[in-house]
Formats: structure tokens, sequence, C-alpha cells
């Protein structure tokens, strides 16, 4: 219980960032990255549904994130109807893009809770890490983005602006 969630099964916060630290710092790999997924309205399933409902869709999706992700990403639960997902190895920012697009498509497939059909949407923020990256930083990066997808109309991918560590020389970016 101190390194996963009892409703879920998936690694909690302290565990997700210690893969994180571990995959940032894993001298044969360049590229992870970090998407923070957000359930948009959640609160209506608890509204309606009821709590226990609720709990039930949040299984059902962890679920679902198994099936979409690879044998080599970790699945965490940060809080709530938040989740992180860590994609490692990269071998290019796309990759990241597309699997993020996947996880959405196939988590706003229809669930059956309780003999009730229940759509959902979700939102996802998605930042790239490199050796020069540090965990807290690209979490902090990938739920920035996330707030982002929110506040662009919910159901949206967004992807972190920056590299929080740009190579040296480079222009910044904004």
């Amino acid at each position: 219980q101190a390194t996963h969630d009892p409703l879920t099964g998936l690694v909690n916060r302290v565990l997700f960032l210690e893969k994180l630290h571990d995959s940032i710092t894993t001298p044969a790999q360049s590229l992870c990255a970090v998407i923070y997924l957000d359930i948009d309205e959640f609160k209506v399933v608890n509204d309606q549904l009821g709590h226990h409902s609720g709990d039930e869709l949040l299984r059902q999706i962890a679920d679902r994130m198994r099936t979409v992700v690879r044998s080599t990403d970790v699945v965490g639960r940060a809080a709530g109807d938040e989740f992180t997902i860590l994609l490692s190895p990269l071998t290019n920012t796309e990759q990241a893009a597309n699997i993020a697009e996947n996880l959405r498509n196939r988590l706003a497939e229809p669930y059956k809770i309780n003999g009730v059909a229940v759509t959902n949407t979700v939102s996802l923020g998605v930042a790239i890490a490199d050796r020069r990256s540090h965990a807290e930083e690209v979490l902090t990066n990938a739920d920035a983005a996330l707030y982002r997808a929110k506040q662009g109309g919910k159901n949206r991918v967004e992807l972190a602006i920056a590299s929080p560590h740009p190579e040296p020389g480079a222009p910044a970016r904004t």
C-alpha cells in the first residue's frame, strides 16, 4: 500500500516519481515522457451515479490504460481522477503524442457501470524529458499542459511548450 493505489492497483505518486527519476538517469536512454491525464466531468458521474460507480469507472479506466501503453511504460494514479503515465523509452516526441492520442480515443469509448452506459472523455498533458530533466519539473510541465488542455475545451492532448533545459547555445522557445 505504500507504493500502490489500493483502488486501481496502479503505482502511486511516490513510486511514479522514483521510476521517472530512474528513467531520466538511465545512461542508455535519451528520451522519456510523462502524460498527466484527467477525466473530464468526473464529478457528474459521482453526483449522478454515486461514488461507488465513480470508483468502478476509475478501475475500468485504469484497466484500459494498461491495454494501450507498452510493457515498458508505467501507469500511476496521482490522486482522485488524475493519472500519470511514464512513457519510457522513447525514440522521438511524436511517439509520445501518438500514444497520448491513442489513450484519449480508447478512453472515450463507452463504459458499462452497474448496467448503465457511461461515456467520459479525458484531457491529457504531455511533457518530454531527457537526461538534463528533473522528475518534479517534468511532472509539473505535464500538469501545466493538462491545464491548458482543460482550458482549451477538454477532450484534448496538449504538449508541454518547451524543455526545461534547452541545449547550450540554443535559442529560447516560448
